[in-house]
């Protein structure tokens, strides 16, 4: 659960489906509830990116984490859903 307002970080993790090994400079397309976010961040050498967001109304507000092939096709993904209450 996090509070309407609160800044939220989230992790995604991108490693090699064959070598297991973490994957650097893969870029990844961050969605927020279906719409698509300018922002792109890439991975460091451990395979790791970061990606901030904010709570504006209570409810339910996913994130969702989108690597894509040369073609720009979905290719991969993770979704976080956050149940977001307000301040006490």
């Amino acid at each position: 659960m996090i509070q309407v307002g609160e800044l939220t970080l989230i992790s995604a993790l991108i490693f090699s489906a064959v070598s297991q090994a973490p994957l650097e400079s893969v870029e990844v397309v961050w969605i927020r509830d279906g719409v698509e976010q300018e922002l792109r961040t890439k991975t460091n050498v451990r395979g790791e990116t970061y990606e901030n967001f904010r709570a504006s109304a209570p409810g339910s507000t996913t994130m969702e984490a989108q690597i894509r092939d040369p073609k720009g096709r979905p290719f991969d993904s993770k979704q976080f859903v956050f149940t977001v209450v307000e301040r006490p």
